[in-house]
């Protein structure tokens, strides 16, 4: 189920029990969300992504992924975007078949 779908699916927010239909919390259209808080000495960057990405990658192979890619460019911020696209293609047309 696609994750904008959460917002209308009603009758997935929907179950009967003892031939009484009530209205439950089945799925959520709530985000979840985490703060941490970065160290500029440490960090050297952020991945955001949804289950797209880590229903492919954990969490390391993401980061070790983007290193990689990271380590070939002498400008960096011009490749940000790029760096993304690669991203996003791995995990659909590689690891996605």
């Amino acid at each position: 189920m696609a994750i904008t779908r959460a917002f209308g699916d009603f009758e997935f927010k929907i179950s009967i029990e003892d031939a009484i239909e009530m209205r439950r919390d089945l799925i959520t259209s709530s985000p979840e969300i985490r703060r941490h808080d970065l160290n500029i000495f440490d960090d050297e960057f952020i991945v955001m992504g949804s289950d797209g990405l880590f229903d492919k990658f954990t969490s390391q192979q993401a980061c070790d992924f983007i290193r990689e890619r990271i380590s070939k460019y002498q400008f960096l911020e011009d490749n940000v975007e790029n760096i993304a696209r690669q991203t996003a293609y791995e995990s659909i047309f590689v690891k996605g078949v």
